[in-house]
């Protein structure tokens, strides 16, 4: 081939892979297979670029290929990965992007280019670091972006402003979990799927059940980069594996290397020493349409033996509040359909005191809302169409649902609970006051470091030392190591006393089959013992949190079990006077 077909060749493939590109990344993360061969066609046309590019590397740069062309183009393929990440669940496509992102940085590809363009690279490569638990990069990457913020803060000061404030406080949170064990599940701190007690009373063997997990944030004023808050990160990760054994030592090697190497594209790229992943998707404040139409489609494509999981973190106030009637029925028209909520009504609280609450078109049709709980996540002033309601979830109680509601009206979700039309759901409810902390008797501040109910399921003995008022700057990471050890066999310990106990919900048997739900379920067990026995919180049932259906009363707080598992932690930080022990 002449060279100047080649040249032409290489510049009609660039402009062919980027176009389809263009395309794909535009394609929604749900409905996994839907758009698999827009993705394989995508991959096969990047991989041929960039074969291209490194056997004619020298022919092209003298024909105006540029540095930063060519760190672009491993740009993209970066990206195409992360988008891969997000429909398999497979976390080594995060290290594959990670190895293009890397080099990327440290061959200045995109030096000397515009700001935009590198700013905009390194807030991808910010985020992916944060996905992947990276805290030494993801400082890094912070410092030069804000380097490069001030040297750029002359010209466009309001383009990037929002990011940068976003990048200082996701930072700022970052820096205390700096030394800390991994969110994801891993073999390091967690127990070994194989040293889990026998599910054998269960009649069931030992099998990951959890297929997808749909994780929303909408909490207000919440740490948050791009699409993605503080607590939506913490449970991204906490629902996954973290790469072990020889997997993660040859991914340290592997990659882009000066662009002479090719990026494994189309490879089988899995850990084979781990289960699978789920799938998670993932949304920051989507409609109400939106949602139920995700719902509607994971649903849909969930095998009949599978669980799916909904994370829900919401603030639970505004305009609507929710509170008990003691004995106003519902209208004849909903009676027949929401019987099980007739002992709930809305009621609307006024923001003045010299002011009446205007009816709208959704009180002038409020049979509805006078009747059944719901969870506003709209804004101010909006009706019924952002109003999310227990009812909305039943009619996908036909298959296996797992809720995690984070919210000051999570209790308006015991309502599902009866109400199932095929599968019993197990949920996880959040307080609904937050528990006070020592540092903070006013409580500690979900917007910026994220709920504590959600820390305790994800990062639960950083949970514990916040709620003592410990630093974590000043805890060793021996003593961190110390407590995660004593945690892990408190939760085997309790994972033993309910599978002994003949009162344990079927629901709950199909959960603990699955270690990540596993590990989810008991880390709430110690979140109840922890917020139960601490003496600021006085057992009123607002600051505790709730599950559906009951668990035995064997790993009830005041139990035998939980006293014995949570002495020792305590002891550990010295916060022993804190508890009510028996």
């Amino acid at each position: 081939m002449a060279y100047r077909d080649i040249v032409g060749s290489f510049w009609y493939l660039h402009d062919q892979a980027f176009l389809k590109f263009s395309r794909v990344i535009q394609l929604p993360h749900y409905g996994v297979h839907r758009y698999d061969p827009d993705i394989s066609e995508a991959f096969d046309l990047f991989s041929k670029l960039w074969k291209m590019q490194k056997e004619y590397r020298w022919l092209l740069e003298q024909n105006g290929l540029e540095r930063w062309e060519i760190g672009q183009i491993a740009f993209r393929i970066g990206q195409l990965y992360v988008g891969q990440y997000l429909k398999n669940g497979d976390t080594k496509n995060l290290f594959e992007a990670y190895l293009s992102y890397k080099a990327i940085m440290d061959h200045g590809y995109l030096l000397d280019t515009s700001i935009n363009l590198e700013i905009h690279f390194l807030v991808h490569f910010f985020l992916l670091c944060l996905m992947l638990g990276r805290h030494e990069m993801v400082h890094l990457i912070a410092a030069e972006i804000k380097d490069l913020y001030n040297g750029f803060l002359e010209e466009e000061p309001m383009e990037w402003k929002q990011s940068f404030k976003e990048i200082e406080r996701f930072h700022e949170v970052d820096r205390s979990f700096m030394n800390m064990r991994p969110l994801r599940y891993s073999f390091a701190f967690d127990p070994h799927p194989n040293s889990i007690p026998n599910l054998a009373s269960g009649g069931k063997e030992r099998a990951p059940i959890l297929h997808v997990a749909i994780i929303l944030g909408y909490h207000p004023n919440e740490v948050k980069f791009g699409e993605i808050t503080l607590d939506s990160l913490r449970m991204l990760q906490c629902l996954e594996w973290e790469p072990c054994g020889e997997f993660a030592e040859t991914t340290r090697g592997e990659g882009i290397q000066g662009g002479n190497s090719s990026p494994n594209l189309l490879q089988d790229i899995r850990d084979m020493s781990l289960p699978p992943n789920p799938q998670k998707l993932i949304f920051y404040r989507p409609s109400i349409t939106l949602f139920l139409m995700v719902i509607t489609t994971a649903w849909n494509e969930l095998p009949s033996d599978k669980v799916l999981l909904i994370y829900l973190s919401a603030g639970g106030e505004g305009e609507l509040s929710l509170v008990p009637s003691n004995s106003r029925p519902s209208s004849e028209s909903c009676g027949r359909i929401m019987h099980s909520f007739s002992n709930i009504e809305i009621s609307y609280t006024a923001t003045s005191t010299n002011k009446s609450p205007v009816k709208s078109s959704s009180q002038r049709d409020c049979s509805k809302l006078q009747s059944e709980p719901c969870l506003w996540l709209g804004p101010h002033e909006s009706e019924g169409s952002n109003f999310l309601y227990p009812s909305d979830l039943i009619p996908f109680t036909r298959r296996s649902l797992f809720l995690v509601i984070d919210s000051k009206s999570s209790y308006a979700f015991k309502a599902i609970h009866g109400a199932e039309k095929g599968k019993t759901t197990a949920m996880l409810l959040s307080p609904t006051s937050q528990p006070p902390t020592i540092a903070d008797s006013a409580g500690h501040d979900c917007c910026q470091n994220g709920s504590q109910f959600t820390m305790f399921l994800t990062a639960p003995v950083q949970a514990f030392c916040i709620l003592t008022g410990h630093s974590m700057a000043d805890i060793s990471k021996d003593t961190f190591n110390t407590a995660e050890e004593l945690l892990s066999l408190s939760l085997i310990e309790w994972g033993t006393v309910l599978l002994a106990s003949p009162e344990l919900d079927e629901v709950w048997i199909d959960v603990l089959r699955d270690p990540l739900l596993w590990r989810l379920l008991l880390r709430f067990i110690f979140c109840r013992a922890v917020l139960a026995l601490f003496k600021p919180t006085n057992h009123e049932e607002e600051f505790l949190p709730t599950c559906l259906p009951q668990l035995p009363e064997s790993v009830l707080p005041q139990s035998e079990v939980s006293q014995s598992s949570l002495k020792p932690i305590a002891s550990l930080f010295e916060a022993t006077d804190h508890f009510d022990f028996k």
